[in-house]
């Protein structure tokens, strides 16, 4: 048992660098994403030669909502799977759970909002439409593209309003099931599946994401693999991951559109990433010293995830006041050399407010747990992530 002042624990002996790998490169790919997108025409539009490697270029920085698919899985597996670890032994804690995801999200979009609004003013970004306080509270109560805009010009902060109502949802079922045979007799268990009803239907619109965070947890409470995977096996599920990425941005297989959610293309390329994932949770280690550099990415990912795109419309208004329309050597350089000048920014910033979120969370607990409460080492990872 360990006493609350103790909660900042080592990673457990699970910790996976090829989880960290894959969660950095899917922030990555958002973020080439949107500057390709802000700095080119559309690859049809573009006069340039369409050779193989412009069109695997253009291909590469098309993959960004594919990312976020990638990011939902490994939520499900990482939040949602431990929740229901944590359930399956008895030591799962509803406010702590909410408590865990409330600082994670917190700490990392309050700055957002306030950088995103100072550097809309510094590039001329301003619209009274997206900046004003109705949608700042709306953001901030994680409403933000269910029922309104999201602020300014940080369009990725989308997908966090849906994050939090995937741990609002899946909290409140780990909590209903876990107190399902005293249902009746419990008033909390009764408000808590009430409550859950109502989101349900209030929040329909976000089901059909929903299901690929929930196949993410699916991964993680099933058996890994019973013997080592060898990494020939990891690649053609990374090639397979490739193929149904490419499939999304030909719309292959898009058949209906809703909303941020194309079907079943989304559904297969969650797959695809579950798949991986399972195969990587008892994957060979690869011992190289290079490879321990994933956990460094990963560990400041969400921050570039929240904050590159205003960053990135500052730097294309003052540089790229226009759309290019011939995608070059000279050009793609360029795009890279703004990439690579938004990620230590990033980094500047997780450190400033990100990387206390473990220091926020104990002093939370702290003030809302009854004193001289417990926990065992199981509840303090879990409130690690």
């Amino acid at each position: 048992m360990k006493s609350l002042p103790e909660l900042d624990l080592p990673d457990p002996p699970g910790h996976n660098l090829s989880l960290d790998w894959l969660r950095g490169m899917a922030a990555i790919l958002v973020l080439v994403t949107h500057l390709r997108r802000d700095f080119f025409v559309a690859f049809p539009s573009d006069p340039a030669p369409h050779t193989v490697l412009n069109s695997a270029l253009f291909f590469i920085t098309r993959l960004g909502p594919d990312a976020v698919m990638i990011f939902f899985v490994l939520s499900g597996y990482l939040v949602g799977g431990q929740a229901v670890m944590d359930a399956r032994a008895g030591r799962f804690s509803l406010h702590r759970y909410m408590i865990a995801r409330a600082t994670r999200l917190y700490t990392v979009l309050i700055p957002a909002l306030l950088l995103t609004a100072t550097l809309d003013m510094l590039g001329g970004n301003w619209a009274s439409s997206f900046h004003r306080s109705q949608t700042l509270l709306a953001n901030l109560l994680f409403l933000q593209d269910i029922f309104g805009h999201v602020y300014g010009s940080n369009g990725p902060l989308w997908s966090l309003a849906f994050e939090w109502w995937f741990y609002v949802l899946f909290g409140l079922s780990v909590f209903v099931y876990g107190h399902r045979r005293i249902a009746l007799r419990s008033f909390d268990v009764g408000l808590a599946g009430l409550l859950l009803l109502v989101l349900l239907v209030i929040f329909r619109s976000l089901i059909p994401l929903f299901l690929v965070w929930l196949g993410g947890v699916a991964i993680r409470t099933i058996r890994a693999p019973p013997a080592r995977i060898r990494w020939p096996l990891v690649l053609l599920s990374v090639a397979l991951l490739c193929i149904l990425m490419l499939a999304s941005t030909r719309d292959w297989f898009t058949l209906v559109s809703m909303r941020r959610c194309r079907l079943p293309i989304d559904y297969l390329v969650g797959a695809g990433a579950a798949l991986l994932i399972w195969l990587l949770r008892n994957a060979d280690p690869i011992r190289a010293s290079w490879f321990a550099a994933g956990t460094t990415l990963a560990s400041f990912s969400f921050t570039l995830y929240a904050i590159h795109q205003p960053l990135t419309a500052l730097m294309v208004h003052l540089l790229v006041p226009h759309l290019l329309t011939h995608a070059g050597f000279a050009e793609w350089a360029a795009l890279l050399i703004f990439a690579a000048g938004i990620v230590p920014c990033a980094f500047g910033w997780y450190w400033l407010f990100e990387r206390n979120t473990p220091r926020i969370r104990r002093w939370l607990l702290a003030k809302l747990e009854p004193q001289g409460s417990m926990q065992t080492i199981g509840q303090a990872q879990s409130l690690r992530r």
